[in-house]
C-alpha cells in the first residue's frame, strides 16, 4: 500500500501532484521497515542507503556486508568510514553503537540513525528520500541507478546443512575464503564474482 498521503498529510506535507509520481512506499507490518518502488520496480535498500549518505554527508556508516561491491567502492569514492556488519538487526544496531556511527543499514530495508538512538525510523527515512527528490527534480530510480554497477542476484533461500560449508570450501580453496558470517566465496579479483552461505537464524535448515 502506498502510505505517502497519509504520513504526508500526518507530518503536515502537501505532497502536490507529480511529486511522488510513479513512487510507492511501503512498509511491513510491524512497521520498521520500509521499501521503495517506482512503477512497480523495487530500489534496492543498498542504493537508497548509499543515495542518503551522498546527499546528508554521512561520514561513518554500518551495513550488512552482503551489499554489492559497487557499494564498497562508492563509500570508498567518497571518504566514508564504511564498517560491514553480520547480518540481523541486533548485529547492526549493537556495530552502531560500538563505532559511533550515523547511519545504518540492512538488504531487508531497516535503516537505523544515531540521533534515533540507533534505531529504526521509517517515516523520517520516507520524508528524506521524498525531500532528495524535490530537491533534485529527478526520480528515484535516475538518482539510484549510478550505483547499480555490477550484477547482483537477490537472496536465494534453499535447503543446506553443515556439510556444504566444508564442501564449498575445499571446492573453492582457490579463492579468498573466510567465515565473518557463514561462508563467504571470494574470487572478485580473479573472475569478478563472489557470494556469501549462511544459515537462517529464523527458518529451519
Amino acid at each position: 500500500k502506498n502510505h505517502l498521503p497519509i504520513i504526508g498529510q500526518r507530518a503536515g506535507i502537501d505532497f502536490f501532484e507529480g511529486d511522488t509520481d510513479g513512487l510507492d512506499v511501503r512498509f511491513d507490518d510491524d512497521g520498521d521497515r520500509i521499501a521503495f518502488y517506482e512503477k512497480g520496480r523495487k530500489i534496492p535498500s543498498e542504493f537508497i542507503f548509499t543515495l542518503l549518505i551522498e546527499t546528508i554527508n554521512f561520514k561513518k556508516v554500518v551495513f550488512d556486508f552482503r551489499f554489492s561491491r559497487s557499494i564498497y567502492e562508492k563509500l570508498e569514492e567518497l571518504g566514508v568510514t564504511k564498517i560491514p556488519s553480520k547480518v540481523g538487526r541486533f548485529n547492526v544496531y549493537n556495530q552502531m553503537i560500538k563505532e559511533d556511527a550515523d547511519f545504518g543499514s540492512e538488504t531487508s530495508g531497516h535503516f537505523y540513525f544515531k540521533h534515533f538512538d540507533y534505531l529504526e525510523a521509517p517515516e523520517l527515512m520516507m520524508l528524506l528520500v521524498i525531500n532528495i527528490l524535490k530537491q533534485e527534480g529527478k526520480t528515484l530510480t535516475e538518482l539510484a541507478m549510478p550505483y547499480k554497477r555490477y550484477f547482483k542476484s537477490d537472496e536465494i533461500s534453499l535447503p543446506t546443512s553443515d556439510k556444504s560449508f566444508e564442501i564449498l570450501a575445499n571446492q573453492y580453496s582457490h579463492a579468498q575464503v573466510n567465515h565473518f558470517d557463514g561462508l563467504t566465496i571470494d574470487l572478485w579479483e580473479k573472475e569478478g564474482w563472489w557470494f556469501n552461505l549462511r544459515l537462517s537464524h529464523t527458518e529451519p535448515s
